[in-house]
Formats: structure tokens, sequence, C-alpha cells
């Protein structure tokens, strides 16, 4: 039999603010450090956004090749909308769609949690999960997962409501439909993984509410397949080719060529668990064991235990037989392993009575972690990590040419990578090295950014005059060169 965990006679609306607190402070701290946009894939959704802020498809977007977006709009609709607000594409537009999904996991586990477990078991939770390694690393990263861990979680929860509390089943398939249009259908098979662990916990679905269920799935269907029929109008073939046919298809074909497998293949989902949620890992496994081991007395408590685990469990066994594998992808797992984790601790203290130290310890690891994290973001990272410097250089770059020249309607890109439009405030598609010498050989003033001046060189007359406009690195190898037909200088 467990022990229940005493709360601290606070009102809960405290510890809310907390969490808000230690989501900003957060928040902040990685905003004002080193910029590694150029790195982990994180240009793409940028151009996705600046393609809908710029240049109006809101529907669909393409990057700078070209190439249809790889997942539904609704991370790129936020950070556009913001971009818009704005009036110039932004930093804080392009992360803070994914600090806001981190943030709803967190109020989740708190409304959720709190009322289950304890608002200070569920405090303890969320600060977990922010307050390691791969939070730290989702809260600001230029990618859905964030979005759609919160839209996931949310599902669950609804469908823990929806067969414990008789709540309209409606709500559960507009979750859904945000997490589909966030990232994909996934989200659907997660919660319900979580629902399984509720078999001969509570009763099954109430005959009054299948109408909430038909309605709901009418309406998942709509929206989903509505996105998807608009987009297909737009730009045909490839947006099935891609969001269906290389991204759901193929992230689940064992037979492709794009993944390997060895004999750690099925262990590296929890591998990735307990490494990138270490130290608070271990308490979240212990707290899972206890749920099969000493399942707690109350009905309500032990229901949504119960679903908790199961959700987790579900969610690491189905990543464990799914070929492509990213430690990113346990994110909409982490609210669940964040929950077990603060009930155990706060259990943990409460059998010593040393409750009145729980909250000075977690202001201590707040300031602990946050001062690691600090170091590593602005001093080790950018250390070790080329990308730093090479977006460092980009921007610089963009710079110099907004304060000396300014106008970009002149100015075309053949391989430079997105991040120099970004901070151009533009989205361009790229051009050949062809087009890009046939442009520099007209009598109209262009400039053109290029990674390799030799490839650009090869295309251009041998009487062709070609000047150095700026450059990154002033010495040794470039990295990218922004040129022109005139004698311009910056």
């Amino acid at each position: 039999m467990r022990i229940p965990a005493r709360s601290y006679p606070l009102n809960p609306t405290f510890f809310l603010w907390m969490l808000v607190l230690i989501w900003a402070s957060l928040f902040l701290m990685r905003w004002s450090a080193p910029s590694d946009l150029l790195d982990k894939d994180q240009e793409r959704p940028a151009a996705y956004m600046a393609d809908a802020a710029l240049n109006g498809n809101w529907i669909v977007q393409v990057d700078d090749h070209g190439r249809v977006c790889s997942k539904p709009p609704v991370y790129t609709w936020i950070g556009a909308g913001l971009m818009r607000l704005s009036g110039r594409i932004n930093a804080f537009a392009l992360y803070f769609p994914s600090a806001l999904g981190v943030l709803g996991c967190c109020i989740l586990m708190w409304h959720f949690g709190g009322r289950h477990f304890g608002y200070n078991a569920a405090f303890m939770g969320a600060s977990f999960l922010l307050l390691s390694s791969i939070g730290i690393r989702i809260l600001y990263l230029a990618r859905t997962d964030a979005l759609f861990s919160f839209a996931t979680f949310l599902t669950a929860c609804i469908g823990y409501g929806c067969r414990c509390r008789n709540w309209n089943w409606l709500w559960f398939w507009l979750a859904a439909a945000l997490a589909t249009l966030t990232k994909g259908p996934l989200a659907v098979v997660l919660a319900g993984g979580g629902l399984i662990g509720l078999i001969g916990v509570v009763p099954g679905t109430r005959r009054s509410s299948r109408a909430g269920q038909l309605v709901g799935i009418s309406l998942y269907i709509l929206l989903c397949g509505g996105w998807l029929w608009l987009a297909y109008i737009q730009l045909g073939d490839a947006v099935v080719d891609k969001l269906i046919g290389r991204e759901l298809y193929g992230h689940t074909n064992w037979r492709s060529d794009r993944f390997s497998f060895n004999y750690l293949f099925f262990m590296m989902p929890s591998l990735f668990f307990f490494s990138r949620f270490f130290p608070w890992s271990i308490p979240a496994a212990c707290g899972l064991w206890n749920v099969w081991k000493k399942p707690a007395v109350d009905r309500d408590e032990r229901a949504f235990e119960r679903f908790v685990a199961s959700y987790f469990g579900f969610g690491v066994l189905l990543f464990s037989v799914f070929p492509h594998q990213r430690a990113d992808h346990l994110f909409p797992l982490l609210p669940a392993a964040g929950l077990l984790a603060g009930r155990q601790v706060v259990h943990w203290f409460s059998m010593r009575n040393w409750q009145r130290y729980m909250l000075p310890a977690l202001l201590g690891i707040w300031l602990l972690f946050g001062a690691g994290f600090s170091v590593y973001y602005f001093k080790i990272d950018p250390a070790t990590n080329p990308w730093f410097d090479r977006t460092a250089g980009v921007q610089q770059l963009a710079a110099k040419f907004e304060a000396r020249i300014g106008n970009t309607e002149h100015l075309y890109f053949v391989d430079a990578p997105y991040g120099l439009q970004f901070y151009l405030n533009t989205m361009k598609q790229r051009i050949s090295y062809e087009m890009a010498a046939r442009l520099l050989n007209g009598n109209e003033t262009v400039f053109v950014a290029v990674r390799s001046m030799e490839a650009l060189k090869k295309c251009l007359p041998p009487n062709a005059t070609l000047h150095m406009v700026i450059r990154w690195p002033e010495a040794g190898s470039g990295f990218i060169y922004l040129v022109s037909n005139r004698d311009i200088r910056i």
C-alpha cells in the first residue's frame, strides 16, 4: 500500500505561476544565447513560415529548394502569424511555438496531475520536464515536436476524461485534429495507448456518448482531410508523395534503405529516455514500477496512474519497433514520465517527513540546472559546434548587406543556406549556377550568394568580370560569397 503524498499548504495557482516563471527564465536564457539556426534541420521550418508570412502560401508551403513542406501547417501558422504581426520574419516568431508547446505540456501536467496526484507532485513533475536536457532542447528548437507533444498529451487527457468523467468525445477528436494538423495521426495511436490502461478499471464507453464519437470522427476527417485536399489542389501529387509517401509511410517502412538496424535497435528509445531525461528518469522508472507493484488505494488516483503508465509504456514500445528513431520523438511521452517522477519524489520526501524541504530543494535545482544550461548554451556548445559560427557569420553578412544595399530585389541565391534569407527578411527560390551566370553576364546590376566560386566561374564566359561584394569568413576558405557584376564594396 502506498503512503499518500502530502500537499503543500499553498494555493494551486502558486505552483502554476512558479512553472511559468521557470519556463520563462529558460526561454529567455535560450533566446539570448548564440543561435544555431543553420543546424538541426531548422532552416526548413523557417522557410515554411517565411513562405506563408511573406509569399502568402498559407495552405501549403515550400522551402527555398521548392520542396513541399514535410509536416502539416499548425506550427507554421502560429509562427507565420507572429511574423505578420511583427512585420518581419524573426527568431522569436520562429521559436515561440515550440516554447508554447512546452508550456502547454506543463499546464496539462499541473491541471490533470494536480487533481489526481496532488499539485505538489504535478509541480515537481512539470519542473523536471523543464529542467531536463531534452526539455531545454525542445523548448527552443524550430521543429514541431513540442507543439505536437502538447496536442498529443491534450488528446490523451481528454480521452481519459471521456472514459472516466463522461466528457463528450467530440473534444477528443478536435484535440486529435489539432495534433494531426501539427505533425500527423500518431497522436491518436498514442492517446489510445493511454486508454488501454483503463480497461477493467472504469466502465466502457456509454451508449449516450456514441453520438459525440460520430460527430467527432466526422469533424476530424473533415478538418484533416479538408486541409490535405486543399493542399493537393494547390501543389498536386507532390503533397501526397511527401506527406504520405515519404513522411507517414516512409517512417514506418522497415524495408526502407533510409534506416539501419543493429542489436541495440529495439533498446534505443529506452536508452534515449534514461539518458536524455536523466536524472528524473530514475524516479520515473521507480514510479512506473510502483503503479504495477503498489497501486494507489484511491480509485480515481489508481485509474489516473494506470492511464499515465499505460500512455508512457505503450509509447516506448511503439517507438521501439518504429524504424525511424530519434530522441526527440519521445517528448510526447515525457509529461507522463514527469508526473510519475514527481509523485515518486514527493512520496520519498513524505516517507522521511521532509516535505518542508521540497520547495527549497527544487528552487536550488532550478538555479543549479539553469546555471549549467547557461554555461553549456553560451560557452560549451558554441565552442564545439561549428554551425554556431556559421550562423553568426551569415547573420553578420546579412546585416552588412542590409546596411549598405538594403533592397534584396536584385539579390539571388544559388546554394547559400536559407539562414541568409531568413536574416534578410526574404523568401526566394534558389536558382542554378547557370542561371546565376546569365544574370551576372547581363546589363542589370545583380547580386548572387553562392557557396562555390569555382562552380560559378565555370559557368561564366572567359571575359566576364566578377566583383566580390562581401564574403564570410573574410580570410581562409570561404563558407559563403556574395558577388556582383558591378564594383560595389561593403
